[in-house]
């Protein structure tokens, strides 16, 4: 098992593609701020970020979130693209399961996550603190506010990447994967989650019922503040961990199920 990661770690650090996608999250988490601080106006009456009382710890929340987008990307050239290469073939015949393979490409995908989101972080961090000044960091709380934000946001998004994981495994091919799992992102939020409130509003006459909450994508949004309510966290947590465990459950099992070729 220990090898498979390995290897599959190798196999990342050697693909263009990794290092383009994390260029590109980092340029977008800039963008973000400078759009961010070019963009306010109060009455009609041009005020800069910093006056308004922005600083790097606001660029930080900012900037979190444009990891998603390329994370997605990678993952989703990523797990099909072993599949074409014939490489998850050779390596199940040599007698490997196929839980540590599925496994192998979970943890890749987990760290892929991890350092997108960390990178995009620092880069929309440094950039906020040059323009608008670092914020308050003296106080414990607001150190542990951002630790806990960063962990539930990249919770979060490792609950949405387990599904395009799974998605991978099921199509198997690099761009029905990655416009399956783009379709995933709007369709879902966009259609799906819309089509749900109606009905239960219209036809099962259910008052107050948000689908949204639980999807993944709420907390994506949720997740990124230093002030999250405990209500928000107890049911972002459930709903992440329940999408982790069935999506990573229904890829074993379909990966299971279907020849290899």
């Amino acid at each position: 098992m220990l090898n498979l990661i390995l290897s599959d770690f190798y196999k990342l650090f050697k693909r263009k593609s990794f290092y383009v996608c994390a260029l590109i999250a980092m340029v977008m988490s800039c963008l973000g701020v400078v759009l961010l601080n070019s963009m306010l106006s109060i009455g009609g009456i041009e005020v800069t970020a910093k006056e308004m009382g922005y600083n790097g710890i606001y660029a930080l929340t900012t900037g979190l979130g444009e990891a998603t987008l390329l994370v997605t990307i990678l993952v989703s050239m990523f797990v099909p693209s072993e599949f074409a290469f014939g490489t998850i073939k050779n390596i199940a015949s040599k007698g490997i399961s196929r839980v540590s393979i599925y496994l192998s490409k979970f943890i890749v995908c987990t760290f892929i996550c991890f350092i997108y989101t960390l990178l995009c972080g620092i880069t929309s961090f440094t950039l906020g603190s040059i323009m608008w000044e670092t914020g308050d960091l003296s106080g414990q709380n607001v150190i542990l506010d951002i630790l806990r934000m960063f962990g539930l946001f990249l919770l979060a998004q490792l609950a949405l990447e387990s599904i395009f994981i799974m998605v991978g495994f099921i199509i198997r091919q690099t761009g029905g994967t990655v416009a399956s799992n783009l379709a995933i992102t709007i369709v879902v939020p966009g259609v799906i989650i819309s089509f749900i409130d109606f009905a239960c509003s219209a036809w099962l006459k259910i008052e107050n019922f948000s689908a949204a909450k639980y999807w993944i994508s709420d907390y994506l949004n949720s997740f990124l503040s230093l002030s999250i309510s405990q209500e928000v966290i107890n049911r972002g947590l459930i709903v992440c961990i329940c999408y982790i465990v069935a999506s990573t459950a229904i890829g074993i099992y379909t990966f299971y199920k279907r020849d290899i070729k």
